[in-house]
């Protein structure tokens, strides 16, 4: 049993160390010849996310201000901006990120502004680069739009299709 486990240990080799806060460089994905390789949300942009700072209503000052909410699963994106909805798609490759969101209309018995496109959905729907921290609890979006951050608040499983 000892020799197994020696034999193991060796074909195994020792598992690397990374230092704090970084992460270990990606392969690129193996594809067969002549397919395309999937452009879903690498893993670390999957979950439940909360913009750090508020959002108001576009050309209203001193209203309701809201933190809006982002859900990342594979190719999917969701969300809520105060009593608003969305939902859209997301790829990202390396550092580069696309993302196509629209306002859903509110419900039959709502009268929500926040379904309202407005500035928001224009920075995010221009977001063209991401960074996700060492400790992937936050992820900055950029565009030429704007940036926006966010903090992770939960985990999603991408359901498999």
């Amino acid at each position: 049993m000892k020799t197994l486990l020696a034999l193991l240990a060796v074909a195994l080799g020792p598992a690397p160390v990374l230092a704090a806060g970084l992460t270990a460089p990606r392969t690129a994905p193996v594809t067969a010849p002549g397919s395309v390789p999937a452009t879903t949300a690498p893993a670390p942009l999957n979950g439940i996310w909360r913009l750090v700072g508020e959002v108001e209503l576009d050309g209203l000052r001193g209203g309701v201000a809201v933190r809006p909410q982002l859900v990342i699963s594979g190719d999917r994106v969701s969300g809520q901006l105060g009593c608003g909805r969305f939902t859209g798609t997301v790829q990202a490759t390396g550092s580069e990120i696309s993302l196509k969101v629209t306002a859903l209309p509110p419900r039959a018995n709502e009268r929500c502004l926040f379904a309202i496109p407005g500035n928001f959905y224009r920075v995010l729907n221009a977001a063209d680069h991401y960074v996700i921290n060492g400790s992937t609890q936050r992820l900055v979006l950029f565009s030429d739009a704007g940036r926006l951050t966010f903090e992770r608040v939960g985990y999603v499983t991408p359901v498999r299709r």
